[in-house]
């Protein structure tokens, strides 16, 4: 639809053009390879959020998969709240101030925010998740409740530490950021599987766990290393 509108906006604009602007091929290869960037980064923070219910599928079949995905779903939430009322707005600020002498001032105020509303979020899920058990009926979701509280610290650990994170990208430090989450993302996959066939549907709660611990410290001695704080 969007496609749509925009090509009968411009169809009559089109027509006036008289002189096709020459196309900057080196200009589209060094923007293509910067945004590979991001996208093998986006990618692999993806997989982290989302990988470990298609290892539970493949290890434990459909069943446990749905119990997964069902308290999986809940904590999701954190992160999508995250980017749309802390980051969408204080971010910009931040990159705005760069450049400036007291930017740890806006960091500190910032990383505060993350943690508020984690809190938040994290005790709404809490005050919610018994009245919707009662609701589903379904005892295999009660069964497996500490599900919840592994993915909560693991969520929570992972939206907190993008106070390091973005001062890494402040910095201009692009392929360490990158670095890290390829790292963060392998060993991700690596625990997952191993702790999935181990220990079963703990297992799997465990490894994202851990892989938010360790997200957490690389970003923060990272972000040490160039005198945060």
């Amino acid at each position: 639809m969007a496609i749509l509108i925009n090509v009968l906006v411009i169809w009559k604009e089109i027509f006036r053009i008289k002189k096709i602007p020459k196309i900057d091929l080196n200009y589209l290869k060094s923007g293509l390879t910067v945004s590979a960037l991001y996208f093998i980064g986006t990618i692999s923070l993806k997989s982290i959020e989302y990988i470990n219910r298609y290892i539970v599928d493949i290890m434990l079949g459909s069943e446990k998969t749905g119990i997964f995905s069902f308290y999986s779903n809940f904590i999701m939430v954190i992160p999508v709240y995250i980017n749309a009322i802390v980051i969408s707005f204080e971010l910009p600020a931040i990159i705005e101030r760069a450049q400036e002498k007291d930017l740890m001032k806006y960091f500190k105020k910032f990383q505060k925010s993350l943690l508020i509303q984690i809190i938040i979020m994290s005790i709404i899920i809490l005050i919610a998740i018994k009245p919707i058990l009662l609701w589903q009926g379904v005892e295999l979701y009660s069964n497996h409740l500490y599900i919840l509280f592994f993915l909560l610290v693991g969520v929570g650990l992972m939206n907190y530490s993008l106070s390091y994170h973005f001062f890494l990208y402040v910095k201009e430090q692009d392929k360490k950021i990158l670095a890290l989450i390829i790292n963060a993302g392998a060993f991700n996959l690596v625990f997952t599987i191993s702790l999935t066939y181990l220990l079963g549907l703990l297992g799997t709660s465990i490894a994202f766990t851990l892989t938010g611990i360790y997200m957490f410290y690389l970003r923060y001695i990272n972000a040490k290393k160039l005198n945060y704080g």
